[in-house]
């Protein structure tokens, strides 16, 4: 229901909205067009979303390779194929991403429902028997899921905000840099996610064990880890940044622009690494109004911060992913507070 509502807002709401933040008309009628395409496959992606959550919550994450090998290789076959116009297909171009990220979508889903289905998975959770409304189970979810939706809301659309500010003041060049610097945040950053999952599942499992004298340490020997390799990225990064920026394609004056910012991008993702961790921790112990909280508080900052660098004072491309720092920095200093207190051991579910 909620996916189809995010349908239903993308094709009413977000052209009207598009048009009144971005200059050229001719950029608001490629993205209207690629999201109103893209945004079908939003069901396959949540009900993806709980499948791979059920399997981690089970301890049985290893099986979400499946799932997002199937989902890789047809999104990146296909975008060959209907970006480029391969083989017979049509070249849909920009249309052509959008099209192929639906069907990955829907493979990825497929492929995880195969796996669940062959382990015997749904039977030992009798998933698949009862679908009427258990409207005491339906409360708990939703006083549990509320504070999370709004939570990735507020920064979803405050990451949304920095573009737009981009856009705005930096021009196509900025905007560049920056869409290349979140796929390098997207690639090294799935390390620190990863652990960030793992600090949630195991969190919230050894609580259910009654172990809550456990959870500094078992969050400190994940910190180690995610925060161990996003030095190792860093290094990498600063060490060669005109490469990484190379494999986007770009000129010389695009690099030499660049370097700068991916010297602050790359520090930004060790602080990710720590900061995402204990956030996800806080979610762990079940009060994900605590955690909506500390996300508002740190988007606040972040928005204001944004605001001033990149639209009012107009400074450096470089100092507006600054907002970065302050952000991850935030987020982990009330994360930590917040379970170093052992408040959350009063909580109960």
């Amino acid at each position: 229901l909620i996916s189809f509502a995010g349908i239903l807002i993308t094709y009413t709401l977000t052209p009207f909205i598009l048009k009144q933040v971005l200059k050229e008309a001719e950029d608001v009628s490629h993205y209207v067009r690629f999201l109103r395409i893209r945004i079908w496959g939003l069901p396959f992606l949540y009900v993806y979303q709980l499948r791979n959550a059920l399997l981690v919550g089970t301890n049985n994450s290893k099986y979400l390779v499946a799932g997002t090998l199937a989902e890789t290789l047809s999104n990146v076959l296909l975008d060959y194929l209907l970006i480029f116009g391969k083989f017979g297909f049509p070249a849909l171009g920009f249309n052509g991403a959008a099209i192929a990220s639906v069907i990955a979508e829907f493979t990825g889903m497929l492929v995880i429902f195969l796996v669940i289905r062959r382990k015997g998975i749904d039977k030992r959770f009798s998933l698949f028997k009862h679908f009427g409304l258990d409207k005491i189970r339906l409360q708990q979810v939703l006083s549990m899921s509320g504070p999370i939706i709004f939570q990735h809301a507020i920064s979803i659309i405050s990451w949304w905000l920095f573009y737009l500010l981009i856009e705005r003041n930096a021009g196509k060049e900025g905007l560049g840099i920056s869409n290349t610097m979140r796929n390098l945040f997207g690639l090294f950053g799935v390390v620190s996610w990863s652990f960030a999952a793992t600090s949630n599942a195991m969190v919230s499992n050894i609580i259910g064990q009654g172990k809550k004298e456990e959870v500094v340490s078992l969050i400190n020997k994940i910190i180690h880890l995610s925060t161990g390799m996003a030095i190792i990225v860093f290094i990498l990064l600063n060490s060669f940044p005109g490469l990484f920026i190379s494999i986007f394609g770009q000129d010389e004056l695009f690099t030499k622009d660049a370097i700068p910012v991916i010297r602050v991008v790359s520090l930004a993702m060790v602080l990710m690494s720590f900061g995402t961790v204990w956030l996800n921790a806080v979610t762990a112990t079940g009060n994900s109004r605590v955690t909506f909280l500390i996300e508002a508080f740190a988007i606040i900052l972040y928005c204001t911060y944004i605001y001033l660098v990149v639209e009012k004072y107009k400074l450096s491309l470089a100092r507006g992913w600054m907002s970065e720092w302050l952000y991850w920095t935030t987020l982990f200093s009330l994360s930590f507070g917040y379970i170093r207190s052992g408040k959350w051991k009063r909580k109960v579910i």
